[in-house]
């Protein structure tokens, strides 16, 4: 089933799969009073656990190669940290909600500098705002002048660059 932004009946969507809301309709929702994420914020949990694991493995191949260290005891070793990783990998998460939040709370306030981090990017040729679906100088100019900032959708795609 589809529906536009406009349909949802909620104040607040959390997306479980990837692409589930199209950006065109995150940031519709969110400019008309919804709270929504992009789905690369609200799938990082996964994403982000993968990397852990890998940077650990990564980490400590050089004890392997060397014989210091088993893969038995290396996957022993991995096991007694789950509790660690999964840890580190909320409170990843939780920084880049809360991050976010603040800037979507400061709004208006940040606008010019988040105008000029985008012109910096796309200057360097690291950024095409249409393909971002990110507004254009002239749209964020007449957003800010009706006093709308960007969205948390729009920010979760600067968050990512400045990452």
């Amino acid at each position: 089933i589809r529906i536009t932004a406009l349909d949802v009946r909620a104040k607040v969507i959390g997306e479980g799969a990837n692409l589930g809301v199209t950006q065109r309709a995150r940031i519709e929702f969110g400019m008309n009073g919804g709270r929504c994420n992009s789905d690369a914020i609200d799938n990082s949990g996964g994403v982000n656990c993968s990397d852990v694991e890998v940077n650990i493995k990564i980490a400590l191949a050089s004890a392997m190669r060397k014989g210091s260290l088993t893969r038995p005891a290396r996957n022993k070793l991995l096991a007694e940290m789950t509790e660690e990783v999964g840890s580190l990998v909320l409170s990843n998460n939780y920084q880049q909600t809360l991050a976010l939040s603040i800037a979507r709370k400061r709004g208006l306030a940040d606008i010019a500098h988040q105008s000029r981090f985008m012109t910096a990017l796309e200057a360097r040729g690291l950024l095409a705002r249409a393909v971002e679906t990110l507004p254009s100088p002239a749209a964020l100019a007449e957003r800010e002048a009706r006093g709308e900032p960007l969205t948390r959708a729009e920010l979760g795609v600067l968050l990512a660059y400045a990452k």
